[in-house]
């Protein structure tokens, strides 16, 4: 049975999921760059059996943003996204050093070191959970309104009638 209905309403809120997600990203400060925010997309995926689904694409390091969690060694982090974070954030840098060999060094220790992101900020299952909330009678109607339309096409016409 097709149900054109549901997999929009599906769609949508994926596309609900992801701005929540970005503006949760704003409303608890962990927007510096803006590289995560726009790392936040909705993509369409089919898989072998026809099943169509919205996934929500993002930056890894959304992970820890959200959960707090500790990024582990190994790895070097972009050193662009670092110098951009220190131009952002204004921090001095060194007078021995530029600004791009700065960022090398801090990327080549998060690389040794790992990272530590003290307070988590969630935003990824909040967003989820916010966008299942507000959407959920929407989902519901779509999966009805397919439903009905799946009995019309099967009846072609014909009525039924139910004495009780």
């Amino acid at each position: 049975m097709e149900l054109p209905s549901l997999e929009l309403e599906i769609r949508d809120t994926a596309i609900i999921v992801a701005q929540e997600m970005v503006d949760r990203l704003y409303s608890n400060n962990s927007v510096v760059t803006g590289n995560l925010v726009n790392s936040i997309k909705v993509l369409q995926a089919q898989d072998e059996k026809g099943n169509i689904t919205y996934p929500i694409s993002y930056k890894k390091y959304g992970n820890y943003v959200d959960d707090g969690a500790e990024r582990g060694k190994g790895g070097m982090p972009p050193v662009e996204a670092i110098a951009d974070w220190i131009k952002l954030k204004r921090i001095n840098v060194p007078t021995a050093m530029t600004p791009q060999q700065f960022a090398w060094a801090v990327a080549k220790s998060i690389e040794k070191r790992g990272q530590r992101f003290k307070k988590p900020k969630p935003f990824i299952g909040v967003s989820l959970q916010e966008a299942l909330n507000r959407n959920t009678q929407n989902v519901a109607n779509a999966a009805a309104q397919d439903i009905a339309d799946g009995i019309a096409k099967q009846l072609n016409g014909k009525t039924i009638t139910i004495n009780l």
